[in-house]
């Protein structure tokens, strides 16, 4: 059966109904047909909010054990000066991105991100001159 007809309806619309009451129709069946198979909409949103904080929140710790091991060992020599302003420009133009778009887990994680490199870059100019 195809949206509750036994044959296609398209003979029974095209004689009742005018062509953009026949897509309307159309869509809102398909859209009943398969609603069942879709998860609740809320539910959904929370769970695509909680990957992207999860993954902000990952790609946000990716420095800290960099620093840590900076501050013990009070060493930056094996540290790229190039990779730490890359790392800064990619975290800075991330967080403006997402100021663009108003995303939260990329503002976030990208805001705490370019804390981290402006840490990082302090760190290796104060190390880096012993």
């Amino acid at each position: 059966m195809l949206f509750g007809f036994s044959q296609s309806p398209l003979p029974y619309l095209l004689r009742k109904h005018k062509p953009h009451h026949l897509a309307h129709y159309l869509m809102c069946n398909i859209t009943r047909q398969t609603l069942y198979l879709l998860p609740n909409h809320y539910f959904m949103t929370l769970i695509v909010e909680l990957i992207g904080f999860t993954a902000a929140a990952t790609g946000t710790s990716l420095m800290l054990p960099q620093i840590i091991k900076s501050i013990q060992t009070k060493r930056v020599d094996d540290i790229s000066f190039g990779m730490l302003v890359l790392y800064f420009l990619n975290c800075l133009l991330w967080l403006i991105y997402g100021i663009l778009i108003l995303n939260w887990p990329v503002i976030l994680s990208n805001f705490i991100a370019l804390i981290i490199s402006i840490i990082q870059l302090i760190l290796k100019k104060k190390y880096n001159s012993r």
